[in-house]
């Protein structure tokens, strides 16, 4: 009884395992999704004529996006 009372929750803490590994994943995947979102939203503002002389989005962005990469 107790080897399988042990095998079930050696089951259990690899499922447990296998679940989280594949949310980090996910997680990971999604924030590498969205880094390349925003590395095509400041090639975009680069672009922008219309852009205003105070708006800092590009140079703050890209000395963070620097960082991440």
């Amino acid at each position: 009884m107790c080897v399988s009372l042990l095998s079930v929750t050696c089951g259990l803490l690899l499922c447990g395992k296998t679940v989280a590994d594949e949310n980090v994943q996910k997680n990971i995947n999604q924030m590498s999704k969205s880094l390349k979102q925003v590395e095509t939203d400041v090639k975009n503002a680069q672009k922008d004529k219309t852009a205003e002389s105070n708006d800092k989005f590009v140079p703050v962005m890209t000395i963070s996006f620097t960082a991440v990469r």
